[in-house]
């Protein structure tokens, strides 16, 4: 335990003080199969699949799995067996693969196995095995016949004969490759990382559904089970409640001959009402488990659409977690219990993002964004200290934007296709090198460094100023006029490339690159000048919003007059850019950005409104779009992001866990200003706040920081326990100390 806490912080992470297992695993089911499609790639395309397959006898326990990018049906023997319907807003359903028991469908002698598959852009593909035990009883290859274009006659889906005349499909890619490669496919056997572990989670409560609530008897949420009875021409429906926010898979045990529909919502409204992967149709298998897909959800909704026999059967519903495993090295504690609790979610917000890689969210997108992880990187440096998914999710995304290209060559796009998100990798890089101190790792990235560098130079015009040259996406935030090419966007673009090449010169002087040190600081310098000159409006503000001010002043491109004249017109109580949205991704650089003018007192009230409305709300984990105007009642239902309003928002987004790092740098004031911490400021301010202790990890051993204020004046006492190592800067009460031996420290 933390010596911070005697018991258990005020977290809802159930992996919390869990030892680290052994990551081997062995080597399970592989099955033989490929992505296919038709000859021709076209947008809004409808393709039809068959093959055939011979049996002597139907295998027990076959399973089929099978996905399409983007929609299909599955056909065994002419009866339905799973569909991915067309659903808008569903991001890449293909992700998601169908697991299906097929036994009930299969047959002795010939099996007509058929996929109609719909392509509604790009990349199109078809995968689908039919496996038992470890042995591959068909899978799609380039053998199968294939047809461009509907058919009005139902029989290709009964009679292979009929389609034996059709071209072979087209091989499109091996499984892992292709367009498919960059991000985890859910639900095929092996492509669950080795790195992640798994466990099973009992419902914290189960609510019949009404008017069936007769239906159901002996209800044991801690077990999981209940027994349903099936009533006349009716479907009875319970909803499963997990209690918070997790990460994982409903698994359904119930006997052969059951039949029940699943859907998951992070919120009860979305379970009831838009399950983001719709409904998932188990079957039972006795003793073995039916899954629905990997994602992000805190309820289930149950509709048992069959049973065998007459009477009731017993069921078992459980949540299997998928997680990364981590310790929690990093702790915060003050004396307002509700910012406690914000600290603790906003890690537990960044630890459920991180699986296959970090992701921006585990129910969507489920892939990698550099802003994002900006972001949630800052939390899971400060918090678990991790390198090897760090380092893998940055160097993935940049290897995305180079390409097959050499690392010296310019790369082929800016990282996710969005300037600002190249500036992120540059300012991801920096503080991953100031928290963790791989510097190994960020000498292998100094080519690409040089080399995106100069490709975003490519986008400033002749005034360098930021002018989308590239004509990529100009994305800065999910709010009017930060969502494409506008002037907004561009000075918020502007200000990030400032302190991504500030950022840059930094790990240049880390890697005894003079000469690319100097030329990024100059680079930074003509920027801000450009900024200045251009941008700065009459009253010292860039804008009358808050993402761009709060970007100008993260990047250190502000004087102190133009600071405090942004904080006065822009960040005080009452300022009409109040009346924007801003999600909680750039509230986070609002944040930092109301601390460095000074005004940490300010900005703790708006982290307790704003954060703590999310938690005052139900959040058990943090939400990609909040605003405190926006109704209260079925908050999910109303929620913005991603330009729309709905269930499909996430409630869990890493990129909305800033809130925790502020706490550790700013209320507690850990700040590392040289690699791994070879150097670090300790400026500490409470605001309202009577004390506030805070530990953070750093290569060198725990650093530690508790803060009182004395009642009587205001002035705080700091106790310092300092790891060799660091250089530290302390500024209390006015004054400066500086600490240079490892020890512990009293400080008036």
């Amino acid at each position: 335990m933390h010596a911070i806490y005697q018991h258990k912080p005020p977290t809802l992470d159930p992996t919390y003080g869990w030892a680290i297992p052994h990551h081997g695993r062995k080597p399970g089911l592989q099955p033989h199969a490929d992505w296919i499609w038709v000859n021709a790639t076209k947008d809004n395309q409808t393709a039809l699949f068959v093959t055939s397959v011979q049996l002597s006898k139907v295998p027990a326990n076959a399973v089929c799995r099978v996905t399409a990018d983007d929609y299909f049906e599955l056909f065994i023997n002419g009866v339905p067996v799973t569909s991915a319907p067309k659903t808008d807003g569903q991001g890449n359903p293909w992700q998601n693969v169908h697991v299906v028991p097929v036994s009930r469908y299969l047959k002795p002698g010939r099996n007509v196995i058929a996929v109609q598959a719909v392509n509604s852009g790009g990349a199109a593909g078809v995968l689908l095995a039919i496996t038992s035990g470890l042995k591959t009883i068909v899978g799609s290859s380039n053998t199968w016949r294939a047809h461009d274009g509907a058919s009005d006659d139902a029989s290709w889906k009964v009679d292979a004969n009929l389609s034996s005349n059709w071209p072979h499909a087209t091989f499109e890619a091996k499984v892992g490759g292709g367009p498919w490669g960059g991000s985890p496919l859910q639900g095929w056997p092996g492509m669950r990382a080795a790195y992640l572990h798994t466990f099973n989670v009992a419902p914290r409560a189960i609510h019949p559904r009404s008017p069936f609530v007769s239906a159901f008897t002996h209800i044991q949420p801690s077990r999981g089970t209940f027994d349903v009875s099936m009533p006349a021409n009716a479907k009875p429906e319970i909803v499963v409640d997990f209690g918070q926010e997790m990460a994982g898979r409903i698994q359904v045990q119930a006997p052969n001959g059951t039949s029940v529909e699943v859907g998951t919502g992070e919120s009860l409204g979305e379970a009831l009402h838009g399950p983001w992967h719709g409904y998932a149709n188990l079957h039972g298998q006795g003793k073995v488990p039916a899954d629905t897909p990997w994602s992000a959800f805190r309820f289930a909704h149950l509709i048992f659409t069959k049973t065998p026999g007459t009477g009731p059967v017993r069921v078992r519903v459980m949540l299997q977690d998928k997680y990364y495993p981590v310790t929690y090295k990093g702790a915060f504690r003050c004396s307002d219990p509700l910012l406690n609790k914000i600290w603790y979610t906003g890690a537990y917000t960044a630890h459920l993002c991180m699986q296959e890689d970090i992701w921006d969210a585990p129910k969507r997108d489920r892939a990698r964004w550099m802003g994002d992880l900006q972001v949630s990187g800052r939390v899971i440096d400060d918090v678990f200290a991790d390198k090897f998914l760090m380092e893998q999710t940055m160097q993935r995304l940049r290897d995305d934007a180079q390409g097959s290209s050499n690392p010296s060559a310019l790369p082929h796009s800016h990282v996710n296709g969005i300037p600002g998100y190249s500036a992120a990798w540059i300012v991801g890089l920096a503080d991953f090198e100031k928290r963790v101190g791989d510097t190994r790792y960020i000498a292998k990235q100094s080519k690409l460094l040089e080399s995106m560098i100069a490709f975003m130079l490519t986008d400033l015009n002749k005034e360098n100023l930021f002018a989308d040259l590239t004509h990529e996406w100009g994305y800065v935030d999910w709010s009017p006029g930060f969502n494409g090419d506008t002037p907004l966007a561009r000075t918020a673009t502007q200000m990030y490339y400032i302190r991504a090449f500030k950022d840059a010169a930094f790990l240049f002087q880390v890697l005894h690159n003079k000469s690319e040190e100097q030329y990024c600081l100059q680079l930074a310098n003509k920027l801000q000048q450009a900024a200045q000159t251009h941008l700065l409006l009459s009253d010292n503000t860039f804008s009358d919003r808050r993402q761009d001010n709060a970007m100008a002043i993260f990047a250190g491109a502000t004087t102190p007059l133009e600071t405090e004249a942004i904080y006065h017109k822009v960040f005080a109580p009452g300022s009409p850019a109040w009346n924007q949205i801003a999600t909680p991704y750039y509230n986070n650089y609002v944040l930092f950005a109301m601390s460095d003018a000074g005004h940490t007192g300010a900005a703790l009230k708006f982290a307790r409104d704003y954060w703590g409305g999310m938690i005052k709300e139900g959040a058990t984990t943090f939400w990609e779009g909040y605003d405190l105007s926006w109704p209260k009642v079925h908050p999910h239902k109303y929620l913005g992001a991603d330009n729309g309003f709905g269930y499909f928002v996430s409630l869990c987004h890493g990129w909305s866990s800033g809130v925790t790092a502020w706490l550790t740098e700013r209320v507690a004031g850990i700040r590392p200003t040289g690699a791994g911490y070879s150097k670090v400021t300790i400026a500490p301010n409470l605001g309202y706040l009577h004390y506030a202790d805070a530990q953070v990890p750093t290569p060198h051993g725990i650093l530690r920081v508790d803060v009182k204020k004395n009642a009587a004046d205001g002035r705080l006492n700091a106790t310092i326990v300092l790891p060799g190592g660091i250089d530290a800067t302390v500024r209390l009460n006015g004054a400066e100390h500086f600490l240079s031996h490892r020890g512990t420290y009293h400080i008036k």
